[in-house]
């Protein structure tokens, strides 16, 4: 009995002298040591032990800030309520059943939080091959550490602009730009603070662009007198060589042809036909050759008078000698 006793003390002293004393290895794998961080940080961790990880603790500036017990280990760090343009140590400790423990080294970041994604871009959803558009955009892209913000703009066509100077957060910015070519296109607006950090893209403004016509003359309240020539006057907008060019004298009710083609230079003399009635609801119809879509009408009633003469002199009451 004392000789299997003495046995059993033995094989538990050999037990315990060989239990497990090799720590986890660990290592933060994101982010990288020197980076530059904002927002919301996602810190992850790989660790291995030959019995098995129990747990994974993460640390920042050497406070504990999360356990993780299942694999993949990481932790999600709100860089926004940092303050801007500081840097700060990231480790994790990794412990085994045993509770051997493994330390990674330490990964130093800087914190620069970007701005808020501006708001989405407004101004035309439609408008004219050619032709500059001016746009004009709110971002309520405010920075931590209150710096003033710039802001580009993503035309949708593969063009990009400029960045602009910095304002105040949540002012306003403007910018301008011509489509060459007809389409649909989507606006996104960027944001960017004095460190450099950027924003992501706002949500798209769109606008269509097609070819089109605006007439200038007669727009509404001219008086074109019968029996004489009277300019026509319009810009295009688009690459059409030539333009229809129609009359109404009911309001637009029915039309007269004047051209059926003639060079889209914008500029038309008309002969007005004579007439002895005075229309006063006359429109003016200039519109593209093939599209029936693309045209424009005058904005507002002219008027067709009939030519009349009216005698000054003499016009009663004059007395005249004969032979002078």
């Amino acid at each position: 009995m004392k000789r299997m006793f003495a046995g059993t003390i033995i094989i538990v002293l050999f037990l315990i002298g060989c239990g497990d004393k090799e720590p986890p290895e660990i290592s933060i794998t994101q982010p990288a040591s020197g980076d530059t961080v904002g927002g919301i940080v996602t810190i992850n961790a790989d660790a291995t032990d030959n019995k098995g990880v129990e747990k994974v603790e993460f640390y920042i500036d050497n406070v504990l800030v999360s356990t993780d017990q299942s694999s993949p280990y990481s932790h999600t760090w709100n860089a926004s309520a940092v303050q801007d343009n500081t840097t700060h140590n990231i480790y994790a400790k990794a412990f085994d059943k045993a509770n051997n423990e493994g330390t990674s080294e330490t990964v130093i970041v800087t914190v620069i939080n970007p701005p808020n994604i501006p708001v989405t871009p407004w101004g035309p959803s439609s408008g004219y091959q050619g032709t500059q558009y001016f746009y004009e955009f709110y971002t309520s892209a405010t920075d931590p550490a209150g710096q003033g913000v710039a802001i580009r703009f993503a035309w949708g066509d593969g063009d990009t602009s400029s960045w602009s100077s910095y304002v105040p957060s949540g002012s306003t910015v403007q910018d301008t730009h011509t489509y060459t070519t007809t389409g649909s296109y989507s606006v996104r607006a960027q944001a960017r603070d004095t460190y450099g950090a950027t924003s992501a893209w706002s949500s798209p403004h769109t606008i269509n662009i097609t070819e089109g016509i605006v007439i200038l003359r007669p727009n509404g309240n001219e008086t074109y007198l019968s029996d004489e020539y009277h300019p026509i006057h319009w810009n295009w907008y688009g690459s059409f060589g030539t333009v229809k060019i129609d009359y109404s004298t009911d309001g637009g009710t029915s039309w007269n042809t004047i051209v059926s083609a003639t060079d889209n230079d914008g500029n038309y003399a008309w002969d007005v036909a004579y007439t002895s009635t005075t229309y006063p609801n006359c429109q003016l119809r200039v519109s593209h050759p093939t599209n029936p879509n693309i045209y424009d009408i005058s904005d507002a009633n002219f008027t067709i008078a009939r030519d009349t003469i009216t005698v000054v002199m003499p016009n009663g009451g004059e007395n005249y000698i004969v032979g002078e």
